[in-house]
């Protein structure tokens, strides 16, 4: 099974960004005609191709952050922010976001996400939007690896620039596996701030496309191993590494 994203361990950096641009393609020569054959010679029959119910399924899934565009680009709300955001104390509706995307190493910030992904160069692309309401933060950052079908969010909650709540969904699309049993499939972690000055594990789950909670999928060692191993590194605003604009 392909890696699973080490995401939180690195929350800050998010990993490095790889080129996958193809090169170039030469340039086309003129045809030089060629003498027709006689007769063409029969071509031995194709057996069809049948696609299996997993790369059907597969066809058929929208991923995660086009969901997120389209509701962010038709000036709505997924319900995990809106939930998330009453918990935070940030209402949704004073507060207009400021919004930023990564196609490379640098944040470009935009009023908006409606070209989010023109800009992408490589496998490797992010979003993020900021809300700040007196000294309360809410950051919402998508990312993505498009070669190995992996999508991610984090959700964080900053009091007086110090990170009190933390949630991540990352996400495993299907189509990207050899597995007979490959499918899609979520998973949702969310920590808060104990008594003891550190982030302390409070909901752990499988999910679905929909977020809805799901059995737990059958997974490799090593991915399971990354899933259980996943912690959150940062722990103030600083540590994100974001464009201080996009708190004003």
């Amino acid at each position: 099974m392909r890696r699973w994203l080490p995401i939180l361990a690195v929350i800050a950096g998010l990993g490095s960004f790889i080129s996958c641009k193809r090169a170039p393609e030469a340039q086309a020569k003129p045809a030089v005609e060629l003498p027709k054959p006689s007769a063409p010679a029969p071509k031995s029959p194709q057996p069809e191709t049948v696609p299996t119910p997993a790369e059907t399924s597969a066809a058929n899934e929208v991923d995660p952050f086009t969901r997120y565009l389209t509701v962010e680009n038709a000036h709505g709300h997924q319900p995990a922010l809106t939930r998330f955001a009453t918990e935070c104390g940030i209402d949704l509706e004073a507060v207009k976001a400021n919004y930023a995307q990564r196609p490379g190493d640098t944040w470009n910030i935009g009023p908006d996400l409606s070209k989010a992904k023109d800009d992408q160069e490589t496998d490797f692309y992010g979003t993020v939007g900021v809300l700040h309401q007196s000294d309360l933060i809410l950051v919402e950052r998508w990312g993505m690896e498009l070669d190995t079908g992996n999508y991610y969010r984090f959700l964080l909650c900053l009091n007086k620039k110090q990170i009190t709540v933390a949630e991540t969904a990352s996400w495993s699309m299907a189509g990207f596996s050899d597995s007979p049993n490959d499918t899609s499939w979520g998973y949702e972690r969310r920590w808060r701030l104990g008594q003891s000055g550190k982030l302390e594990t409070e909901l752990i789950r499988y999910i679905d496309l929909d977020e809805k909670p799901i059995p737990p999928p059958k997974l490799d060692a090593e991915t399971l191993k990354d899933v259980k191993e996943e912690v959150v590194a940062a722990k103030t605003w600083a540590d994100l590494e974001l464009p201080g604009r996009l708190l004003q």
